[in-house]
């Protein structure tokens, strides 16, 4: 085996843990994003007495010439309204949503029955792996369904967490048991197709 070959293959188990951390990213996104539904308009926004942008108003001192002060600029003008917050946990969520089943189908129907083939021994943990993509696709249908309908930030949160939960677990799961395989794979798919459009 070349030098080459040996670099392609090892690949995947990179590719998998990469996927994985985009993954565990684009959730923080969405908390953060919800985050910002507890907050929007707050007394505590950017235009308020004592804020960021009062740095550079008359009597204060120059940010600039203040170590560890804030740069006048620094922060948006204002926070988001409600409407705009939920439009970002809309747009945030289903781009999760989307990327966290698309992995899941890629691995179903490209990356496991390679793996399936290769060894046997391990089609017992394939069909576990299965089982939680679909536990976790039912958990997403029921994130998605309540950020549609608007539903407040503690249920969504809840929803979050139990996806957080078994997301995890799934992965780290995951990892344990197919890094080694995936190091020794021979495969000829493209990544987005194995591992999802990531």
């Amino acid at each position: 085996m070349s030098e080459r070959e040996t670099t392609r293959l090892v690949a995947w188990s990179n590719e998998m843990r990469t996927v994985h951390r985009r993954l565990r990213e684009a959730l923080s996104l969405v908390r953060d994003s919800l985050d910002s539904l507890d907050s929007p308009g707050s007394p505590d926004s950017l235009d308020s007495p004592g804020s960021p942008d009062s740095l550079d108003s008359p009597g204060s001192s120059d940010p600039v010439d203040s170590p560890g002060r804030i740069e006048p600029g620094a922060f948006p003008a204002r926070l988001p309204s409600l409407d705009e917050a939920m439009a970002d946990l809309l747009l945030y969520c289903r781009g999760f949503c989307a990327a966290l089943d698309g992995h899941h189908r890629g691995e179903d129907q490209t990356l496991f029955p390679a793996i399936a083939a290769a060894h046997p021994e391990l089609r017992p943990v394939l069909r576990k792996l299965e089982q939680d993509h679909s536990m976790i696709g039912y958990l997403l249908g029921g994130l998605d369904a309540a950020v549609s309908r608007a539903a407040g930030p503690g249920e969504l949160r809840r929803h979050l967490e139990g996806i957080s939960a078994i997301m995890e677990n799934h992965f780290r799961y995951e990892e344990r048991q197919l890094l080694t395989v995936l190091e020794s794979l021979t495969l000829t798919a493209d990544p987005s197709d194995a591992l999802g459009p990531l």
